[in-house]
């Protein structure tokens, strides 16, 4: 892709970014250095704008639905387990 063509590709993903980051505070979400909004949805424009410039946007989407199940699952099963409770049974104790 010509190089004009990625840089208003970063520019969109970049002012949707600070748009999703304003939404999160303002839905009081905690995301104190942008992340969701930076790599969440400045990267899934980003990818997705590419995948339309190439004509591959189904194995794009294909590709960041996988990453965010993957990631979903990743975290969900890492907090479980972090934060389940931890306890003896009475007879131990």
């Amino acid at each position: 892709l010509p190089v004009a063509t990625l840089a208003l590709i970063a520019c969109l993903a970049g002012i949707l970014s600070v748009f999703a980051s304003r939404a999160l505070f303002r839905a009081r979400l905690a995301d104190p250095v942008a992340a969701i909004a930076g790599f969440g949805l400045g990267g899934t424009v980003g990818t997705l704008a590419i995948g339309f410039q190439e004509g591959k946007a189904g194995v794009q989407l294909l590709g960041i639905t996988s990453n965010a199940l993957w990631t979903g699952l990743t975290v969900a099963l890492f907090l479980g387990f972090l934060f389940r409770p931890v306890r003896t049974s009475s007879k131990t104790d």
